[in-house]
């Protein structure tokens, strides 16, 4: 295990100096780790040069089966840690980039208060990304937007987001409390691409009522769409939550979308790649608690709490 990090110090630094500072052994140790690896292997990993190291092509191709051979074993200590006392060990939740402003500070406070032992690490990106990330075991708790039944893995319903046709300091808007859904084709759209919920449930929409949105650019950063919104370029359609304490601000204009009314649910979902720790059950919970708690007190704009009845029929 020792040289596979040792090979990955050196892979990403450059130079045996570099990668001793690093991993905190002398240089003579290190290259003879690297040596011995090598000869166990029977290829050169490495190219030496005056300057530095650089990875042969056997190198190249080591390297990201040796990064996740070092990930595997982290998860592997937590899931011992995790087994030998209650909760504790690992855990990494993945929240949407529209929700992780208001989510990740109550969960961080919670899990830090009611399990002191867990290691927690919390990332955002768009959904798309989420998924993706549960779905190969990078993410052990996942927040998901989804807008039917087609996850791949199974998911726990949490609430729904209306969503919003949103423009900046627009006369148009002022006027109009709500928008037929046949009317976004007249504006130009910002909106993050096809792999993403939304832009899917929106594709969908107009493909069945027969015309096609005006998309003025693609982009999967919602700060970027945001900043392109209030600079007057064009309009978005998405959830309150999206912009935030922002959402108080008199020249942003948040007009309904009728039909079909568009809302987004939100759901709760864990990696398939392995089974929940004690840990990862622990924090699930306070994730979930934490969304329903901003919701009921109205500090998640735009959200609502699912019955019991629609969320035991959405999750069969």
């Amino acid at each position: 295990m020792k040289q596979i990090t040792y090979f990955i110090a050196i892979a990403e630094r450059g130079s045996i100096a570099a990668a001793s500072t690093a991993v905190r052994i002398a240089q003579p140790a290190l290259s003879a780790q690297i040596s011995n690896l090598e000869s166990e292997l029977g290829v050169s990993l490495f190219v030496r040069h005056r300057h530095g190291m650089t990875l042969t092509s056997a190198g190249r191709a080591l390297l990201p089966h040796a990064r996740t051979i070092v990930e595997n074993v982290r998860l592997a200590r937590a899931a011992a840690i995790d087994a030998a006392t209650e909760h504790a060990g690992a855990v990494v939740v993945g929240l949407p980039v529209t929700t992780s402003t208001i989510l990740t500070v109550p969960i961080v406070e919670s899990v830090r208060r009611r399990y002191p032992k867990i290691e927690l690490r919390v990332v955002d990106g768009m959904s798309g990304d989420i998924l993706a990330w549960l779905m190969d075991g990078r993410l052990d708790i996942g927040i998901l937007y989804e807008s039917d039944r087609t996850l791949p893995l199974p998911a726990t319903p949490l609430a729904a987001d209306d969503v919003f046709l949103i423009g900046y300091n627009c006369a148009t808007l002022r006027q109009r409390a709500e928008i037929s859904f046949s009317e976004l084709a007249n504006f130009p759209l910002f909106h993050t691409s096809r792999e993403h919920a939304l832009r899917r449930v929106l594709d969908q929409i107009a493909h069945r009522q027969g015309y096609s949105l005006h998309y003025v650019a693609e982009i999967d950063s919602i700060p970027q769409i945001k900043g392109l919104i209030y600079q007057g370029h064009g309009y978005a359609v998405l959830p309150k939550i999206s912009f935030g304490e922002a959402v108080n601000d008199e020249r942003l204009f948040f007009t309904r979308i009728r039909n079909p009314r568009l809302q987004l649910r939100s759901c709760i979902a864990l990696t398939p790649v392995r089974a929940p720790s004690q840990s990862v059950q622990g924090v699930a919970a306070i994730v979930s608690e934490v969304a329903e708690d901003l919701i009921s007190r109205e500090k998640w704009p735009g959200g609502h709490l699912l019955s019991l009845a629609t969320r035991t029929a959405w999750a069969k």
